[in-house]
């Protein structure tokens, strides 16, 4: 098993048990120290889970089979994503960041994490016309805007289309705009689209995903039963 992860699950157990004490403690002491201690044992857990993950890529022969069909099942010449929501926002005047997953319906859906700070006039006539982003072998996606283009009218973006391809790089360009006459300060917090319309490929990548799944819980199991503090 790896040393690296094997400690770092070890620096896990550490602060869950100190947690469990915390919740117990006198209210003073639990006031100051169990909100930071939550938000180590959350950041270390996220560390361990992407290590995790790359460890048994480069180890476990299955997990890399299942991995890569997977993303081979993702792969899509022509994808479309279109606007599920939008709000006012007092600074932002476009989406700049959104992340989301694949839902077992075979739709993606993404959402709003941050939004530009529009400081400058003109920025209120500025959209994303071109996205781009990854989607990995359990179905969790992200984006980021790599192109910003200016409108003469204030306008929100209704759709873009674009690929995937069998590296689960996901390209995203605007193909419909609608005209927005409140202030230029509308973002879209919400985006859906649809990655599997057959029911095999679809039914494939959530079979995978369950066995996906099970390896990590396994493996994940094996190195913190190996961390624990005595």
């Amino acid at each position: 098993m790896d040393k690296e992860l094997g400690k770092l699950a070890k620096r896990i157990n550490y602060h869950q048990e100190k947690l469990q004490s915390l919740e117990t403690a006198f209210f003073i002491k639990r006031f100051f120290s169990l909100p930071a201690t939550r938000k180590r044992v959350r950041l270390l857990q996220e560390i361990f889970d992407a290590k995790l993950k790359k460890w048994l890529l480069g180890n476990d022969t299955e997990f890399k089979r299942l991995a890569q069909e997977n993303l081979k099942l993702l792969q899509r010449e022509k994808i479309i994503y279109r606007t599920k929501s939008a709000t006012y926002s007092p600074v932002g005047t476009y989406s700049a960041y959104f992340s989301g997953k694949i839902f077992p319906n075979g739709y993606g859906q993404l959402d709003l994490k941050a939004t530009n700070l529009g400081v400058y006039p003109l920025a209120k006539h500025d959209y994303v016309a071109k996205y781009l982003g990854y989607i990995d072998y359990m179905g969790n996606i992200e984006l980021k805007p790599v192109k910003i283009e200016s409108a003469l009218m204030y306008s929100r973006p209704n759709t873009y289309q674009g690929y995937v391809n069998d590296k689960g790089v996901i390209v995203l360009e605007i193909v419909k705009r609608d005209l927005e006459t409140l202030s230029g300060h509308v973002v879209i917090v919400g985006m859906i689209g649809l990655h599997f319309s057959d029911n095999q490929p679809k039914e494939q990548f959530f079979d995978n995903r369950k066995k996906l799944t099970e390896i990590i819980d396994k493996a994940k199991k094996q190195f913190f039963e190996q961390g624990k503090t005595k």
